[in-house]
Parts: C-alpha cells; structure tokens; sequence
C-alpha cells in the first residue's frame, strides 16, 4: 500500500513544484508597438527604403572621378611594329602595359543632378509609404482591440443572463412541485435557459475571433492567451467637439503621408523627366591618365640606334608617360531613343500627377465618411446613456416588485433584457464613438493615442 502511494505523492510534489505561467496584460500601446514592430508587410517597405537610400547615395557618387587601374601582358609572333624600338620586327615579342586612368564628367545637361533630385524625391517617397501603412496598421490593431473589449464585456453579460435564468428556473421548478405554478410555464423557463446558453457560446465564439484577428495582426501564437488592459477614458475624449470639416480636410493635405507620399512622386516625375531632356545635350568629359610599358625587344638606344635588352623593371620608369584628354560628345541621331524616352517620362509625370488627384478626392470622401460616422456615433453614444439611465429605473422597480412576488417572471425578464442590451449598445457605441473620433484626430496630423 505504501509502495502505491509513494509515486502519487511524488507527483504532487512535482506540480507544487512547476511554476505556473504568467498572463500577458497587453495594452492598447504595447499591441500596436508589438503589430508595428513583426509585422512582414512593414518591414518589406522598410527594405524598399533602404534601397531608395542607397540609389540616391550612388547618383551623390556620380558627380566624383572615376579611377581605374590596368595591367597586361601579351606574347605575339611575327612581324609587328614595336613602339619601344620604334621601328617593324620580326621575333616573338613579349609587351606588358600599366596605365592608371581617371575621368570625370565636367558636364552633362546637368543630368547627374536631376537624376540625385529624383532619387532624393524617391527615398522620401518611400518614407512617406511607411509611414502609411504604420497608421493604416495602428487603425486596424485599435479596431481589434477593442472589439476585443467589448466582446469580452458581452461575453460577460451573457453569462451573467444566463446564470441569472438558471437560478429563476430552480425557483420555478419548486414553484412547481410546491403546485404554485403549470408544467408550461416550467418548460417556458426552460426553453428562456437555453436561448441565453446559446447567447453565451456565440459571444464566446465572436470573442475568439477577435482574439484571434487581434493575434494575427500581431504576428502572435494564436494558443498564446493574453489579457487586455482597458484604457482609461477621459472626459475629453467622450466630448463630441471636433474642428470643422475643411480645416481637418485642409490640415490632412498637409499631413497625411499617403498626400505627401503622391507628391513626392510628382516631384520625382518632374526630376526623371528633366534628366531625360538632358540626354539631348552634349556631354563633356575630362580623362587624364599615368602610362608606362615594357616590350622583350628592348629599347632602341638614343645614341648608336640599336635595339638593348632592358629588364622588365627597368623599362617601366624609362617608358613612363602622362595624358591629359578633353572630349566632347554631342548626340546627333540615336534612332529617336532620346525622343522615346522624354515621352516615357512625360506620360509617367502626367500619370503621377492624375494620382494625386485621385489620392486627393479618395482622401477628402474618407474624412467625409470619418466625420459623419463620428457625429452619429456621439448622437448614439449620447442616446444610449440616457436609455441606460432609464432601462437600470425601470429594472430595479421591477426587481423589488418582483422579489415580492408582485411582477411574473416574464416582465421582470423583459426589463433585466432591456437592460442588459442597452448595457452592451453603450459599450459598443462607447468605443466606436472614441475610435472614430480618435481617427479623425490621425486626419488632423495627431498620432492615435487613447
């Protein structure tokens, strides 16, 4: 026997032992910090950026001199002219050439510098692009969030109808027995019982869908649980006062970055096509250079004209020589290449241009849409209290009426249901109304903060 027990209390033992695991709290501010820091989409931009950053360093390093370096050696047989001697042999000749060259572009249409405006125009639209996607993501992670919330206090109610209709069932089962009430009536609760059994398993399953799209756009484990810490509301942020509709269309000209982010791409249209024109104008370069080479014919010898066998590093300081070269290259006809290319570049302006017009119009229909949406949401906000206020009256009359055996079941029943619906309505409109209300503030430039 107590070889039996010897392996259970080991077992308990061992459970007392293992630590249980804690419960992440999150709040509004952490979920958004941890959707912004792992989210895949955020971070490919941010790799697009770093490329626009390095194609606009490079169009910096084009206006710097070259500098190249070149060695060869070659071996021919036969008759050829040899430049050391000066003069045609026949032999099997060795010849190695060392140069060092540079060059440098004194001017070009100036394209090198439109093409560093453009780029430079390209990095910030870039930046721009980031920036949108960091609000379009806060958005969406404070949508989840607080469907979350509220699923979570619907659950909540739920749970709490349906406890409150099973115990009226156990007083109404005894009602019965004791001959006070029918059978009907009995199964009447019953049927009441299992209806807010129901309510509770589709609260819990709308609830686990927002747990799990709110863990999804955090990159997170969907097994993973976690707590939500519920903002503190202030006064301000429930008061239904906003600046009127064009000033908050005029600030989010300026602010938005998916404006900015058009515009920038204007202006980069602008560069590229004036980089484009440039193509049209001569270029001139300068190129300067060090020279020296070596040949196994030798040397011709300045006094008796001979050919002298020279060692290899010999000749080299002997054959030494500098250049300096100024050309000038001017495009006659390229098979009509600049002209496409210039009308490329003015159709990619115009298309940029017509963009921004339709980011424009897309934006001012959206701070509509924000500012109605806002408006009728304090409207309900502001209804839904009142009710609330009137619904809670009317059902704690109807419970001490209903204590005293005064009320059935069924009205006393029907005020607890208003109640508890107008309870969920208000938490609903709540939050809508802080969430709209907060995404017109990201309009007018404010970042999203509860």
């Amino acid at each position: 026997m107590r070889l039996k027990i010897l392996p259970l209390i080991f077992l308990l033992l061992l459970t007392l032992q293992i630590p249980g695991k804690a419960q992440q709290v999150l709040s509004l501010e952490k979920c958004i910090a941890i959707a912004l820091e792992k989210n895949i989409q955020l971070l490919q931009l941010d790799f697009s950026r770093q490329s626009a950053e390095a194609n606009y360093q490079q169009t910096k390093y084009e206006f710097l001199p070259n500098l190249n370096g070149n060695w060869s050696y070659s071996q021919s047989w036969g008759r050829t002219f040899d430049m050391n001697v000066f003069r045609p042999v026949t032999a099997s000749t060795g010849s190695s050439n060392i140069s060092l060259s540079s060059s440098v572009t004194l001017f070009n249409g100036l394209r090198n510098h439109f093409n560093m405006k453009a780029k430079r125009e390209d990095l910030a639209a870039s930046e721009y692009a980031i920036q949108r996607m960091k609000n379009d993501l806060t958005t969406n992670v404070a949508y989840n969030f607080f469907q979350v919330v509220y699923g979570r206090e619907n659950l909540r109610i739920a749970e709490k109808r349906f406890e409150i209709a099973q115990k009226q069932l156990e007083k109404v089962e005894i009602q019965y027995k004791a001959g006070v009430l029918t059978q009907s009536e009995v199964y009447s609760l019953k049927s009441q019982v299992a209806s807010e059994n129901l309510a509770v398993v589709n609260a819990r399953s709308i609830l686990a869908k927002g747990q799990l799209a709110l863990a999804q756009l955090m990159e997170m484990d969907p097994e993973v649980e976690f707590e939500l810490e519920i903002p503190q509301v202030s006064a301000i942020q429930l008061d239904g006062t906003v600046a009127p509709l064009e000033q908050i269309y005029q600030t989010a000209l300026s602010t938005m970055p998916e404006i900015r982010q058009q515009e920038a791409k204007i202006n980069a249209s602008e560069y590229n096509l004036k980089a484009t024109q440039a193509l049209r104008y001569p270029s001139i370069t300068l190129n300067g250079g060090l020279y020296t080479s070596y040949s196994s014919n030798g040397v011709l010898d300045p006094e008796t004209f001979q050919r002298v066998q020279v060692p290899y590093f010999e000749q080299l300081p002997d054959n030494f020589r500098q250049g300096v070269t100024l050309s000038m290259n001017i495009p006659v006809f390229n098979r009509l290449q600049t002209h496409t290319s210039v009308q490329l570049s003015q159709i990619s302006l115009r298309n940029a241009r017509l963009e921004y017009n339709n980011q424009r119009n897309m934006l001012e229909k959206n701070i509509q849409t924000a500012y109605l949406d806002m408006k009728s949401s304090a409207e309900k906000y502001a209804a839904t209290t009142e009710s609330l206020k009137a619904l809670e009256e009317a059902y704690q009359y109807a419970e001490v009426k209903f204590s005293k055996g005064l009320v059935d079941y069924y009205s006393y029943s029907k005020t607890l249901n208003d109640k508890n619906l107008a309870e969920i309505e208000l938490l609903n409109a709540k939050y809508d109304f802080i969430l709209k209300k907060a995404v017109l503030d990201v309009y007018q430039g404010n970042p999203l903060k509860f």
